[in-house]
């Protein structure tokens, strides 16, 4: 399966997977038939909206109320958020990111690749180079899906003592097939009014309903259905590396964000309108992990046209360990509330602008 259809399957119908991919057996590939130092930077620049879409998704939807649950009331929600990267965002140049002198692109005028939020079109076709300058091999970069970067959060809120209010983010490991991979989600965060701390008669003097919420996500997400071999037509370099174990293989991504914010809302009937301003941080620690081969010397011959390939093995061969995700997030929504049922929507500020929306089931304000 290619990387587009796949990604765009678990991108848009992957649940919990909160818009995390499992990257295809022939992209990997591709990938690490450069060195480490050039996967991690093609790997990183190509999936850097995912990165912080996945992570602004993180850390939204945690409160649209300026108001706490009295104690033991509660509900149970389920949000989606769709970040929209910009279209500075969707391509990047292989020339500027870092590339060494083994790995060029084949054309150098098309330098120019698309991102996983860029168009659905195949990127510049590269080639890796041995020390001798002897042409390796050469591959695509991975085309783009062109889609928002979407997320989802699963919440529970109870009302506790003193008018403060528990948020718990939570999902068991789930295996949805060797094809998806696994992934789990846990956070919990809490939500407090200041003014009814300080005096309920202060409270009721402010025309607005206000509360603060503090939150801590993370998610972790696994995918071990790799399977990268040496070139058919390549030898081990090390003698040590002939009988290399390569079943170890796996991609991990894992993103943790923190999340305070303040909120305004104010009931009328039915609808209550909100708006809130806070600060946004995630870190996403991404890598392959495991042996992998990678042709790395080739060494032609002019007696009979043939090229010796050589490969050595590379362990872990890229780590990815960064912030995102850190600044300032702004939003202006509406609540719909339906006895039971509570509908949300909001527009959101922040490094990518996004949509959240949400629905949640509960008992009690």
């Amino acid at each position: 399966m290619k990387i587009s259809t796949k990604l765009k399957t678990i991108l848009l119908f992957g649940g919990l997977g909160c818009s995390i991919p499992s990257m295809a057996q022939d992209e990997i590939s591709d990938l690490i038939k450069a060195s480490p130092a050039d996967a991690t930077a093609l790997t990183r620049a190509y999936l850097e909206p995912f990165f912080k879409g996945t992570g602004l998704g993180l850390n939204s939807g945690w409160a649209t109320t300026g108001t706490t649950k009295k104690l033991l009331r509660f509900d149970l929600k389920v949000g989606v958020t769709a970040a929209m990267p910009p279209t500075s965002a969707k391509t990047f140049d292989v020339t500027k990111i870092g590339l060494s002198n083994t790995l060029r692109p084949v054309n150098s005028n098309d330098v120019i690749a698309p991102t996983i939020a860029g168009a659905e079109e195949e990127g510049p076709r590269m080639a890796v180079y041995s020390q001798g300058n002897v042409k390796v091999t050469e591959f695509n970069l991975p085309q783009g899906l062109n889609i928002p970067m979407p997320g989802v959060q699963l919440q529970a809120n109870i009302g506790l003592v003193k008018g403060f209010e528990a948020m718990v983010r939570y999902s068991p490991d789930i295996k949805a097939g060797d094809d998806f991979g696994t992934v789990g989600m846990k956070g919990g965060g809490l939500k407090f009014q200041p003014l009814k701390l300080v005096s309920k008669t202060a409270a009721k003097l402010v025309p607005v309903d206000l509360a603060v919420a503090v939150g801590y996500n993370s998610i972790k997400y696994a995918y071990d259905d790799i399977d990268v071999r040496p070139e058919e037509d390549a030898r081990p370099k090390n003698a040590s590396d002939a009988n290399r174990n390569f079943d170890n293989q796996k991609f991990e991504v894992e993103f943790s964000g923190i999340s305070v914010e303040a909120i305004a809302s104010k009931k009328l009937f039915m609808f209550v309108p909100f708006v809130s301003v806070g600060y946004v941080t995630s870190n996403t620690k991404a890598g392959l992990y495991g042996n992998y081969p990678i042709t790395t010397t080739a060494t032609a011959s002019t007696s009979t046209g043939t090229i010796d390939k050589q490969y050595e093995v590379f362990t872990d061969p890229v780590k990815i360990d960064d912030r995102f995700i850190s600044g300032m997030r702004a939003a202006a929504g509406l609540n719909i509330n339906l006895f039971l049922l509570h509908i949300n929507a909001s527009y959101n500020i922040a490094p990518y602008p996004y949509l959240n929306a949400g629905v949640s089931i509960g008992f009690g304000k």
